[in-house]
């Protein structure tokens, strides 16, 4: 009897520990992003569809303004999956601190395909600008951090002021350059119709106003660890977890 009763109590343990963790949810997109050879697949597959793209408006262009690419950083040039490991390992959320420690590492991967297409959108002769959301705080690190592994025109790096919303930094960049190309792992990183919107309205303007633009003008990376798309989901409200795991299960599709 005894036996038995410290078994259950070891299961229940484990049981609450493993449900206690604010990452559980996020552990095969983890997984997928560091193991999976398909997401390897998909990362080169976009940045080779990218650079074929590139190469037909270089040869088709003649406006009077430099044409400008406009990358994306986190999941889209640089890959933090070795910190969202470690969160999940740690059981740990994400907070300023830990994610300001690993920036300050500046031992972050680019993402496959990314220096490729960079460096030939460089010796191509386009404007190349990484828009990033992260703190301005962490601008000496992020540069540091792409010019080591390097890419081209690293110096141009803009980061996140005030607004989390992409919109106005893109504007800027449209009064001196023609921008002609925006890649991320985010729909943020392409248009204001996207942020803060709810997951049927977000993949309504992907279908209905976009449909034609992914593949020509924007260039999609899968990013399963986080993202808006997760956001959506939760209504942007601060849930805890059995409130966020309650909400993610009610929006399955199930037969």
């Amino acid at each position: 009897m005894i036996k038995y009763l410290t078994i259950a109590i070891s299961f229940l343990v484990i049981g609450c520990a493993h449900k206690m963790n604010p990452q559980e949810n996020y552990l095969m997109g983890i997984l997928y992003t560091q193991r999976a050879a398909e997401h390897t697949a998909l990362t080169i597959q976009t940045y080779n569809l990218a650079e074929k793209r590139l190469l037909e408006i270089k040869r088709k262009y003649k406006g009077s303004k430099k044409p400008a690419v406009v990358l994306d950083v986190d999941e889209t040039v640089l890959d933090n999956s070795p910190y969202q490991g470690k969160l999940y390992v740690q059981s740990q959320s994400f907070d300023y601190k830990s994610w300001q420690e690993w920036i300050n590492t500046q031992k972050a991967h680019p993402v496959v395909g990314a220096l490729s297409f960079t460096r030939l959108a460089h010796k191509k002769g386009f404007k190349i600008f990484y828009l990033t959301n992260r703190s301005s705080n962490f601008k000496n690190s992020t540069i540091e951090n792409l010019k080591k592994l390097g890419f081209p025109q690293f110096q141009n790096t803009i980061l996140r002021s005030k607004e989390r919303s992409k919109e106005g930094r893109r504007e800027n960049i449209k009064k001196k350059y023609n921008l002609v190309m925006l890649i991320g792992d985010n729909l943020t990183d392409f248009s204001l119709l996207y942020d803060e919107q709810s997951s049927d309205k977000r993949k309504s303007v992907v279908m209905n106003k976009h449909y034609k633009k992914f593949g020509t003008e924007y260039f999609m990376l899968p990013n399963p660890m986080y993202g808006d798309w997760d956001k959506a989901l939760l209504d942007y409200k601060k849930l805890d977890e059995a409130q966020k795991r309650q909400k993610r299960t009610s929006e399955l599709t199930v037969f």
